[in-house]
This record gives C-alpha cells, sequence and structure tokens, in this order.
C-alpha cells in the first residue's frame, strides 16, 4: 500500500469516492455539499493499492481531519489506520502537539482504536450527532531515558514572571536537538538545582490552545501526580493544560499513603 499526498488532479478521485461512500449511507445532501468548500481549505492524503483505496482531508494549520473515507472493497484492510499514521507523523514534523476530528458517531470505533480520546460535548449538525476527539502527539517519548540541559534550574528566580520561584528543574531534551523540533522538559522529584539531569518521560504535559507540550521527566518514580503537578505549576499555572501520563510503564504512588 503507498500512502501519499494527492494532486489537485487526484482529488477528484476522492471527491468521487466520497460520494459514493455517502450514497451508500445514505448521508443527507447538505453534507455532500460541503465537501467542494472544504477542499479549498484541507490537504489530501492518499492509500493506494492498485486504484485510490481511501483519502483522508486535514487542515493543514492545525491538523483538524475533515474527512476520511474508504472503499467498500477495502474495508478492514488497514487503510484508515495506515491513513492516520501518516498524518500523525506529518503533524509530528511540522511541530504539531495535537490531531483533532468531529467524528461521526458511526465511525468512532475506529478513532478510539487508533488511541483518539473525547474532548469536548457531543453536538448535532444536520441530524447528524458528531463527537469531538483529540490523538496526543509526541508519544513516543514516553518511556525513554533522556538527558536534559538545565536552563531553569530549582530554586532559581523565573526571568518572565516576578518573584515566582522555579520550584524544579527546567530544560532542553538534548535527544531532541537533532530533530526539528526541540522538546522542553521540567525534571521532577529532584528538588535541587542542576545544570544537567537525566531520567524516564513519565508524562507529557499539553497545552489545550496552543501547539505547546513539555515532557515530564524523572530520575526516580514511583512519584505523586499532585507532588509532579505542584512542581510544575511555577509556569503551568498560567495555561489550560492536559497531561498524557505513562500509566503503562509507571507506578505512581496512590494519594493518602
Amino acid at each position: 500500500m503507498e500512502i501519499r499526498a494527492l494532486s489537485d488532479a487526484e482529488i477528484q478521485d476522492a471527491e468521487n469516492l466520497f460520494r459514493e461512500i455517502e450514497r451508500r449511507a445514505e448521508t443527507k445532501e447538505t453534507a455532500v455539499r460541503h465537501f467542494p468548500k472544504a477542499i479549498r481549505s484541507s490537504r489530501f492524503l492518499g492509500a493506494y493499492t492498485a486504484d485510490l483505496a481511501g483519502f483522508l482531508a486535514y487542515t493543514p494549520d492545525c491538523f483538524d481531519i475533515q474527512y476520511i473515507g474508504v472503499r467498500k472493497e477495502e474495508a478492514g484492510k488497514g487503510v484508515a489506520t495506515a491513513l492516520l499514521k501518516e498524518l500523525a507523523a506529518i503533524a509530528e514534523r511540522s511541530g504539531a502537539s495535537r490531531l483533532t476530528v468531529c467524528t461521526r458517531r458511526s465511525i468512532l470505533p475506529l478513532f478510539r482504536s487508533f488511541g483518539f480520546e473525547e474532548e469536548g460535548a457531543s453536538f448535532e449538525q444536520d441530524g447528524i450527532l458528531f463527537v469531538p476527539m483529540e490523538y496526543l502527539l509526541e508519544r513516543r517519548w514516553l518511556g525513554r531515558h533522556v538527558h536534559v540541559s538545565v536552563e531553569l534550574p530549582y530554586g532559581s528566580y523565573h526571568p518572565l514572571y516576578p518573584d515566582t520561584l522555579v520550584t524544579c528543574n527546567k530544560g532542553i531534551v538534548e535527544e531532541s536537538l537533532s530533530d526539528e523540533t526541540i522538546m522542553e522538559a521540567y525534571v521532577v522529584g529532584q528538588n535541587e538545582p542542576a545544570e544537567r539531569a537525566e531520567g524516564r518521560v513519565i508524562g507529557i504535559v499539553y497545552h489545550r490552545d496552543t501547539s505547546v507540550c513539555r515532557l515530564l521527566v524523572a530520575a526516580d518514580v514511583p512519584l505523586l501526580k499532585k507532588q509532579i503537578i505542584d512542581s510544575i505549576a511555577f509556569e503551568e499555572q498560567y495555561a489550560d493544560v492536559r497531561i498524557l501520563w505513562d500509566e503503562r510503564n509507571v507506578v505512581f504512588e496512590q494519594e493518602g499513603r
């Protein structure tokens, strides 16, 4: 299977496939009429076997998935998953922190199986129920042993927020210096200043309204999640954040022990 960006000429094939899929689903005509408008603001990925087996349309500025469709004969062969993997790779290279989609409930299992999570309230449009979802990127860092070059040492004063004390070492992940996107990290559980630190990535902090994401690095686990959150509050208290924890590989202490 070949996954690649579609040319302007090939997008017409994607539109024809879209109309074929919507006819089978007996979708309301308003949804079909919306597709040509989406072409102007979207980029397209196509999955090819002999012909176009499936396509994915997304907005390049925020990596919001507009449409995903697979030819009936190709269903169950991993076409949709391959398209999502390629989009995730493109988004990571661009420095994005997440993929988003408002999906119909009928294809909710596809996105859940890939790792998307519901984020926000469902809503109805043109008689169709849509569910907002997001997929948090940079998961490849979870569980990795990394080295951090500290720029804001524990106990110093923050250069941007007057009278704010830095309550954990923060710096640049050295392993990310060869990447197009340099990662920042908090070193948690180390209550003394350092010029350099190392440890395992136990979580990722995401800003909901921007593309900012930062790693949580710990030399020793387990730690209390509340203890970690309190230690990074000197900066993160000013943002609406969500944390993706490495629950599979890290045993966190339970509150009240």
